[in-house]
This record gives structure tokens, sequence and C-alpha cells, in this order.
């Protein structure tokens, strides 16, 4: 049976015995405790319904063997490339599948790669499509407790390389490719190596992001001292800071973000408000908004302080970007925490959902606390805490739980009921002529899009896909319901030469 399926008559026998409804004996009469951690009659619970199989995805919709717009004579839908946009057969020509034929799509006269041409010949056991792909800061809180845990001796990770936002270009005519993705600086190197912002710009940016850092806690070396304050102590951390920022020239006095000063000064601003403060063009707010910030204009300036700040901490922690990004996609995170478990000696229960969340009754004025939950398949698992998806939980549950009086100690988890809208793009080519991990910023406007979109671009080097294809994950960056598909077609406008072979758009609930 799936994991998921119910045995209803032993998880209904279990929540009898769970709220004292009756006794569960052996063959001499005597009490029976699933877990044998407790003697005689374990305490009275109460029992709430869960969710075994959530509905986390829906909406789900495919594409295939998308042709390129502007075809070249070496296409790189070819199984067997080497290198996107090279080593494939001639238009129009013969193609042998190996064992047996791979099913291919002609349009205009170039063969485009399908779904069956991906996977046949157990082709696709070489792809690792992440549904949920997530890039790190790498003086982020996850990385901070991977680090701090030990669970990161277990996982391997790969710099992000570069971050592209998409600029319009006026000149474009109809038809043509609408704009182009233009680097965003990142460190103090990137900013004054730039082509695309001017000698006034790069210094008008670079003094916003040493205040900025100001403002975040971080102030200059003392008299005498090379350690820059509010930077971390080891020399990796110093050194890695000084190189992506530079001389923060905080003077004496300068308050820091964590002053009465600092909050007073940015309170009821926003950092729209406070990038025209700083005279930046319009140019360097996009740069700033969506390339480092990553969110509204409108964002509070105090929240997007705090957020650059961390950004210019995470510069030079371990490469010359600020995020990570974990090979074999987000699963390993779980798969890591999992192994560390197992070597402190954590017990797995297998193959199992949860069919009952189990709660203390909160008598004699207790707080009503978690104690376990109800299997699948009837078995009584006790708890003291229990950590989940609150997809499992449900909205009625969350929404009771947020008016009683113990909700907190029940779960701490919140209920929303917007998706986020998700796309996955395996193709033949890069969107941008770069190797690597890269990120993509599509601001609002960008395809008619009324919130930004971000594109992850993954290559063979982070065991996403084999040599010659590329993985394209595309997202809103906020929640509710947004057709990606023009932003598809925005991508195959910028990378004309570039087949898709295969895409899945859904929309992933917030619950999940």
């Amino acid at each position: 049976l799936p994991f998921h399926a119910l045995d209803d008559a032993a998880v209904e026998q279990a929540r009898r015995v769970a709220e004292w409804e009756c006794f569960e004996v052996d063959k001499l009469g005597r009490p029976v405790v699933h877990d044998g951690a407790v003697r005689g009659r374990s305490p009275k619970l109460m029992a709430k319904a869960a969710i075994p199989c959530p509905q986390i995805y829906r909406n789900v919709a495919f594409e295939e063997a998308l042709p390129p717009i502007a075809p070249t004579q070496k296409t790189a839908a070819a199984p067997g490339d080497d290198k996107a946009g090279g080593g494939g057969k001639d238009a129009g020509s013969d193609r042998d599948g190996g064992e047996g034929k791979e099913e291919v799509k002609k349009s205009d006269g170039v063969c485009v790669e399908g779904y069956e041409g991906l996977v046949s010949g157990n082709k696709g056991y070489r792809y690792n499509i992440d549904v949920v792909p997530k890039i790190n800061l790498s003086m982020g809180p996850l990385i901070k407790a991977l680090l701090k845990s030990g669970v990161g001796r277990y996982l391997e990770f790969m710099p992000l390389k570069y971050t592209y936002l998409h600029q319009h270009s006026k000149e474009s005519k109809l038809g043509e490719c609408p704009g182009a993705l233009q680097r965003v600086p990142m460190s103090k190197a990137d900013i004054f190596q730039a082509k695309s912002i001017s000698p006034i710009e790069k210094r008008l940016l670079m003094k916003f992001m040493q205040w900025c850092v100001l403002q975040g806690g971080v102030a200059e070396a003392s008299t005498g001292g090379w350690a820059i304050e509010g930077i971390g102590s080891s020399e990796t951390e110093q050194l890695g800071f000084q190189r992506a920022v530079g001389h923060v020239g905080g003077a004496s006095g300068a308050f820091n973000a964590g002053s009465a000063e600092a909050r007073a000064a940015m309170k009821g601003k926003t950092l729209e408000e406070v990038m025209q403060e700083h005279r930046l063009t319009e140019k360097l707010q996009r740069f700033v908004v969506h390339g480092i910030v990553m969110s509204s204009p409108q964002i509070a300036a105090f929240e997007a302080v705090e957020k650059i700040n961390r950004y210019a901490q995470s510069l030079g922690r371990y490469s010359e970007s600020a995020f990570l990004c974990n090979y074999y996609g987000t699963a390993e995170i779980p798969q890591a925490f999992s192994r560390m478990c197992a070597v402190y000696g954590g017990t797995y229960v297998l193959r199992r959902a949860p069919a009952r969340f189990l709660f203390t009754c909160g008598e004699g004025g207790k707080r009503a606390a978690a104690a376990g939950i109800i299997c699948s398949r009837g078995q009584i698992l006790r708890a003291p805490i229990v950590i989940c998806s609150s997809a499992y939980a449900g909205r009625e549950l969350l929404e009771n739980s947020r008016d009683s009086a113990g909700a907190h100690a029940w779960l701490q988890a919140g209920y929303g009921s917007r998706g986020f809208s998700r796309c996955v793009c395996v193709t033949s080519g890069p969107v941008v002529d770069e190797e690597g991990l890269c990120l993509g910023m599509l601001a609002p406007g960008a395809c008619n899009n009324s919130v930004a979109i971000r594109v992850l671009q993954l290559d063979y080097t982070s065991q996403a896909c084999p040599r010659g294809k590329y993985v394209w994950n595309l997202w809103a960056a906020e929640a509710g319901e947004h057709d990606l598909r023009p932003a598809v077609e925005l991508l195959r406008r910028l990378a004309p030469t570039v087949c898709v072979n295969w895409v899945a758009y859904y929309s992933q609930t917030s619950l999940g």
C-alpha cells in the first residue's frame, strides 16, 4: 500500500485508546503501550485529524519540444552534444536513437527532442530536477545552522556565479528581443569594473552600500587594529568582507542599526525613499531592489538595510558571490540532517504518514502541548515536539488552534491560502552565455508580469542534468496565481537558438 494509505480501523482504534474511550490489552489483560516508553496506562490525550497526503502542487501543465526561435544549422537538441550549441547533426538529417528510436518533433526542418527523447535508454536517471529550488546567503541563518550543528559536513555547495537583471531596450523594435540580461555588480571589484554603469553611478552605489553597512552595525577598525567591528572574528570573514566591500569609513560616533538613533532616522521610510535621498539613479535602484534586496521598493528601510548588510557580509565569505546552492537539489538538506540523526541513534519509522495529531488535554490550568501522532497504520508515536509541514495540519486545525489559548504550544505554523507559481524547463542551452550557477531577475513589467520573477540556471556542474543540457527554474517572488508562460517566451527570445525540450508549470501551495 502507499505510505499515505490509511488503515481506518487501526487508526480509529488507536484514537479511542489515546482518548481513553477504551483499553487496549494483550492476552493476559495487561495494557499495551505502543512505544514501550510508558508502563501502565498512558496519559489521556486529544486527537486531531491530519492530512496524510496533502496536495502541495496543483495546476500542473506540461509542454515539450519547443523549437528555437532562430534555429541554426547545428542545433543543441542532439542528446550526444558535449557543448551547448554545437556537436549536433545538420538540420533535417536522420537521427539514430541507440536502443530504439527516440521520439523527436520536427519544426521547420529542425529536430527538437521531447520528453521521450530525454528519458529513453535510462537517460532519465541523469536528471535531478528540484521542484522547489533554494539559494542561500553565505552568512544566512541556514548556512550558520548547518555549520553550528555539524550537518554541513554531509553537504556540498557551489557558489552562485553571477546575478543578472533584465533591462528593457528602448531601441528594440517589434518582433525583436525586448532588452537583455545585464550583470548585477556584486562586490567592490564588480562595481568598478562594470561597463553598464557610469563612473558617477559607481561612486553613488558604493557610497550607498557602505552607508547601509554602517547602519547594520559594522564600523571601521579601531586605531592600531585591523579587524572590522561587526564582522566575524575569523581571518576568512574579515578578509572576505574587506575584499568585497572595502573601507567602510565609519566616522567616530556613527550610529548603527541597533541604536535608537538609527531606528528613529529610518522610521516610516521605505527603501525607495532612502535610495532617492542618496541620489541613486533609476538603474541603480533596480539593481538594489531586484538584485540585492530582492524585494519591493516599498519595503521598510530598516528591513532593507538589514538585508543589504547581510548580503554584504556574505560577499567573499566562500567565494566572490554572496549566494550558495547545494549540489543535487534542496532534498539533500533533510537527508543530511537524517544522517546526523542516525549518528546519534535516531529512530526512523518509514513509509508512514500522520493520520492524527495528539495533544495533551491541558488540565489543571496547564496549556495543551504536542504529544505525538497516530500514523497511517494505527501506531501511536509519542513525542514532546512534533515538527512537520503545516500542509499536514490543514486549514481547520490551524485556524482553530489560532483561536485557542494554547495555540502556539500546539502548532507554531501559519496558513496561507495562496500558492507560488513555478516552472521547470529542460533546455539545450543557457539563457546567458555563462556556464555554472546563474540567477536571473525579471523585474515587474519585463513580460507584463505584476511581480518579480526569478530564474535559476543550472548546468551539469550542479548534477542537475547531463552535459549539454540546462535546467531553468522559474518562480514568482510573491504568492498568487501568476502565468509564467510569457516569462518562458521572453527567455526563448533572449536565447533564440536554444531548444526547450520539456516544460512543467505548477503552483506550490504556501502550506508546503
